[in-house]
């Protein structure tokens, strides 16, 4: 009683445990709205889990790659709470590989055999890890197996192209666990970064980034937590006069070699080898009763490109580059008369003023329309970049998919339609 008289005595306590109330009270509701969604979410994944397979049919089975450290060690918790109770409930065999060191995922890709669909849940890093196992493998039909993106990193630059994250982190979750569920997915642009190591390709499906905006978000935005949601916008502040012991404008230049897109030519058209079968009279007796009477499946016919004359294709230009920042991303469809394939590459502007980089910066993080300030773009089927790098300026790292690779001449390619993805189908044009 003491203590309400003292409050209720005092305006000061009395704003402040007020405050605390009503954030307390929103803090209870979300919960309690985040448990009802989940609830809604599995009911709907047990409906599917308790449907009869046909005979002969086995469960869908799952190949999960979990992150553990991802989100300050908290991943393993927020997967196990959202995520795998829907695969669960939806009837699934479900395989979890945890992520114990970089370099893991890639290597178990090698060895991936008899599963149905591929989860990850994680980041950026362990996604490139799973693309770049799975394309590096032999056998192409491989390629095929759709894969799930579970939100459980720090940015989840491809997950957020899959499914809308407009609404909460919860629901961005289930949303995602539930598009495995469905069995929802569709084709996918896979990049390609060659640099100088054989068959040591780097494999991407949103772009790779070079130049002083990278270096500020890369560098200096994880070490600022301390200011909560005004981080990113003291990263640019901070930033800019750092670069100032290296000289201001920061240059970035190069020596760029591409090609036009092309959309299929009697130049760059390879037939499709179509693999021996070997058949036997006996191989009838030893199918299953499911397989004997299993319809032949639809194979799309594969459209003829050796009678298309593209006078440009496989044409080269050169030029010199300069700027503050070079990013090569795949195309993404501004609406669905949109098809072009290519790869859209931008040179950030030259000489751009310690002012103009932190206000653009803040526009990039606000997402404004007209954020990206660009000096030239060009969209090519496939590009070589040598970077000019004098040793002593310090080491320069390319970002792929958000992961940090040495900075070295590279080659750069798009594998159009490569990899299935499970997505949202509302999210997608």
């Amino acid at each position: 009683m003491n203590g309400l008289k003292a409050v209720r005595n005092n305006w000061k306590k009395a704003v402040f445990f007020s405050g605390v109330a009503v954030y307390g009270a929103y803090y209870l509701q979300g919960k309690y709205e985040d448990s009802l969604l989940r609830t809604s979410y599995c009911k709907q994944a047990k409906k599917f889990g308790d449907e009869a397979l046909p005979v002969g049919q086995h469960s869908r089975r799952v190949t999960v790659f979990l992150n553990t450290a991802a989100q300050g060690g908290k991943a393993k918790k927020v997967f196990e709470k959202n995520v795998a109770p829907i695969l669960h409930l939806a009837g699934f065999e479900v395989t979890i590989v945890k992520s114990e060191y970089e370099g893991q995922v890639k290597k178990y890709m090698a060895v991936l055999e008899d599963t149905d669909a591929i989860v990850v849940a994680g980041g950026n890093g362990l996604l490139l890890e799973v693309i770049t196992g799975l394309c590096r493998r032999e056998n192409p039909l491989d390629k095929n197996i759709p894969i799930g993106v579970m939100p459980l990193g720090y940015d989840n630059l491809h997950a957020r192209s899959l499914v809308s994250n407009d609404k909460s982190y919860v629901q961005w979750l289930l949303d995602s666990a539930m598009t495995v569920v469905l069995n929802t997915y569709k084709a996918s642009d896979v990049m390609y970064v060659q640099g100088d190591q054989p068959n040591q390709n780097v494999y991407c499906v949103s772009g790779m980034e070079w130049g002083l905006f990278m270096e500020a978000e890369d560098r200096l935005k994880n070490k600022n937590w301390w200011m909560g949601p005004l981080k990113r916008y003291w990263t640019y502040i901070r930033h800019g006069p750092l670069a100032v012991r290296r000289g201001w404008p920061v240059q970035f230049s190069g020596d760029l070699v591409y090609q036009n897109p092309c959309d299929g030519c009697s130049e760059c058209w390879l037939p499709p080898v179509v693999p021996e079968v070997i058949s036997h009279p006996w191989h009838y007796y030893l199918l299953r009763p499911a397989e004997m009477f299993k319809p032949e499946p639809y194979v799309e016919p594969v459209k003829d490109y050796s009678q298309i004359y593209n006078p440009l294709c496989g044409i080269q230009y050169a030029e010199k580059v300069e700027g503050i920042e070079l990013t090569a991303k795949i195309h993404k469809p501004d609406n669905k008369d949109d098809i072009v394939k290519c790869i859209d590459v931008e040179i950030g502007p030259a000489g751009m003023g310690r002012t103009d980089f932190i206000s653009e910066g803040w526009k990039r993080v606000n997402k404004k329309p007209d954020a990206q300030a660009i000096n030239k773009k060009l969209a090519a089927g496939s590009f070589e970049f040598r970077p000019d790098i004098a040793l002593e300026e310090g080491e320069k790292m390319f970002s792929i998919d958000g992961e940090d690779f040495e900075c070295m001449p590279v080659k750069v390619g798009l594998l159009r339609d490569h990899l299935n993805f499970f997505y949202k189908p509302e999210q997608i044009l």
